[in-house]
């Protein structure tokens, strides 16, 4: 589903090179938010780790303006309905 969701979201973009390129931010967003934490050997969450890190800029990302979809004109809003739809809620994420 989020595949799909994903894929309609690209069709929104330009097909220009730039329209791939800002498309690929936030497909990138989307692969390092849906991660899941990181736990260590006795099961706690680490936070400090690399791939956490990386998690919690792309939800702050993916939770933001999304100014490269904008300069595209999609809008960062039908972004976050598609990829609801998909099952990936950006806002309940943690």
């Amino acid at each position: 589903m989020l595949g799909d969701a994903l894929l309609m979201v690209a069709n929104a973009f330009p097909d220009t090179p730039e329209g791939v390129l800002y498309f690929a931010v936030i497909s990138q967003c989307v692969k390092d938010g849906i991660q899941p934490e990181y736990k260590n050997f006795r099961g706690a969450k680490h936070k400090n780790s690399v791939a956490a890190y990386w998690r919690r800029s792309a939800l702050r990302y993916l939770r933001g303006p999304m100014f490269h979809a904008e300069m595209c004109g999609v809008e960062a809003d039908y972004i976050r309905r598609l990829l609801k739809k998909g099952g990936f809620d950006v806002f309940q994420t943690e």
